[in-house]
């Protein structure tokens, strides 16, 4: 499933970011935090910038700071959760998209991408719980995967 996802996940993380930028900056003042001379949104910014260039590791070490300075930031969650699958790490890329969901339980993007770990795990039921749960939501790509993975044919 996961050669099929890839793409699909591509489309899912670029709609992520832009959306949850905005609903961050409506919710916390972590940007006021520095550690070692970064802010937090430092830390997103540059693990954003790992991220589109495939160092996962420098990625994760970089989210892993910014759920350390603001452990209230679902979008921290789903970014390190976006580092995590891809690096293979299943289980925690879902511990990070829980975690997520539960901080801000109308994140869609965060129930998309849960979605597709859960397809990764085999759990297509809760997979389409998820991206059925994204789309009421207002997560419009999740219908894409919903036809393709979730209709009886």
């Amino acid at each position: 499933m996961k050669k099929i996802l890839l793409p699909i996940l591509a489309l899912a993380i670029v709609a992520s970011f832009s959306v949850s930028c905005n609903i961050f900056r409506k919710q916390s003042n972590s940007s006021e935090v520095v550690y070692q001379g970064k802010s937090f949104d430092d830390y997103i910014r540059s693990g954003d910038r790992k991220l589109t260039a495939r160092n996962y590791q420098g990625a994760l070490e970089d989210f892993d700071k910014a759920v350390e300075m603001d452990s209230y930031s679902p979008d921290a969650y789903n970014y390190r959760g976006i580092v995590r699958y891809y690096m293979d790490d299943f289980a925690g890329a879902l511990i990070d998209f829980n975690k997520a969901i539960e901080l801000q339980p109308d994140y869609a993007e965060a129930y998309n991408l849960r979605g597709i770990v859960k397809g990764e795990l085999k759990d297509e039921k809760g997979a389409c719980e998820d991206w059925e749960r994204a789309f009421e939501l207002g997560f419009s790509h999740a219908f894409m995967l919903l036809k393709k993975f979730c209709t009886e044919e």
